[in-house]
């Protein structure tokens, strides 16, 4: 019987595995340990409204007071420097020790860097806290020249930020097309809009050095151009924090590699978020790096942890604003099949189905919120569909999925 729990990471993830912990009846002792003085805050602001201004620091995860309420023993700023899986026992910063029946790592993960001459100047930043933000938001005004280097999702989010600014953004992107993995062919629209918006998107471009004297001054690129900069954003994804788990023997992946409870090689031991590297349904497994995974992830590996474990593969869940548009995501929308369109895109709401032998694998939805709840579980149903239905606006969404899940029945 587990008598008590320690959680290693205290932002999204590592809060949301207490929480359902102690709604889950658990009574015993709860450990949170976090290398942040205060990790209760929601970092998809971070890009947005945090770093236009809009708010002055991010809105906190939890309701006020939700460390005591769940009796929660919080050890802020702390970090784990070992972690010795036998016994259970984690030792901390402090020269202090912790012992737990259960251990659930939540480290999230690290800006990945280049390596390239010139990264360590003053003026280059990467995003993932709030501290991030903010010293990004002090250090531009209008008219400053802003180099991001990588056009996936944080990107292109801060491009729109700092374009509505008054800055002048370049977006340097390696690949064909910007949020290539991400949005698939969708991505060429969103280009679109940032360009209306007045960023400058260069494609199949890369950084090879970064010129300063001292400050940054600009970038060099592999075509020889020179771009100048005041700021340098570095957005080229993410690295699992997962050196804890390196140094404590389990088996890492790109990531911890866990099963579909979120279990480790080590059975007392459990992971969850970006440090996870969870199976997808579907096939293979990789580190998701999603606000609703993270929740969801954080959910089965508590009730895993009190036996009481629910497996579940992976749908990738997401959502972003970008350019003055909302976009939501259920699935991986690049696959095998066929990319089927229900509106058009850039007119008005519309979704872009990928669809797999008659049946839904994934869904882009474009400023449409209120058909995106059903779009989801059809996604998650994997609803068989007729194509010339799900093209006709007429036929009402849920009257599809209504009729899919009768077929199945």
């Amino acid at each position: 019987m587990t008598q008590s729990v320690c959680i290693v990471g205290g932002a999204l993830a590592g809060g949301t595995a207490a929480v359902t912990l102690r709604q889950m009846g658990f009574d015993g002792e709860l450990f949170l340990i976090s290398d942040e003085i205060n990790a209760d805050y929601d970092r998809p602001s971070l890009s947005k409204s945090v770093l236009c201004g809009q708010q002055e620091c991010p809105p906190p995860l939890f309701e006020s007071g939700w460390i005591e309420s769940n009796r929660i023993e919080l050890l802020p700023s702390t970090r784990v420097d070992k972690l010795h899986t036998d016994a259970g026992e984690l030792v901390l910063s402090n020269g202090s020790t912790l012992r737990a029946d259960k251990i659930l790592l939540c480290t999230g993960s690290r800006a990945r860097m280049p390596e390239i001459g010139g990264i360590a100047r003053p003026g280059i930043f990467s995003l993932r806290t709030d501290l991030d933000s903010i010293a990004i938001r002090s250090s531009i005004s209008t008219g400053s020249e802003v180099v991001i280097i990588g056009g996936g999702l944080i990107g292109c989010e801060v491009a729109t930020s700092l374009v509505k600014l008054g800055c002048k953004v370049t977006v340097v992107e390696s690949a064909p097309a910007l949020l290539l993995r991400v949005l698939g062919e969708v991505g060429n629209w969103m280009q679109s809009r940032l360009a209306t918006l007045g960023v400058t998107v260069l494609l199949n471009s890369q950084v090879t050095s970064i010129e300063g004297n001292g400050h940054v001054t600009g970038v060099q690129l592999a075509s020889g151009d020179k771009l100048p900069a005041d700021v340098i954003l570095v957005a080229i994804g993410a690295e699992p924090n997962a050196q804890l788990a390196v140094q404590a023997g389990l088996v890492c992946e790109r990531g911890i590699v866990v099963d579909a409870r979120g279990v480790t090689s080590n059975e007392n031991i459990l992971a969850a978020g970006d440090v996870a590297s969870w199976p997808i349904r579907g096939g293979g497994r990789r580190s998701l790096e999603t606000y609703l995974n993270s929740q969801a992830q954080a959910q089965i590996a508590a009730a895993a942890m009190l036996g009481r474990a629910e497996p579940a593969a992976q749908v990738p869940n997401s959502w972003t604003e970008i350019a003055g548009h909302r976009l939501q995501m259920a699935g991986d929308i690049v696959g095998p099949g066929e990319i089927l369109h229900r509106g058009a895109v850039g007119e008005g709401p519309s979704l872009a189905f990928r669809i797999r032998e008659g049946r839904t694998e994934a869904v882009i939805a474009i400023d449409a919120a209120a058909d995106f709840g059903v779009a989801k579980r059809m996604i998650d149903d994997q609803s068989a569909v007729l194509p010339d239905e799900l093209r006709d606006q007429t036929i009402r969404l849920r009257d599809i999925h209504k009729k899919s899940r009768e077929v199945a029945l």
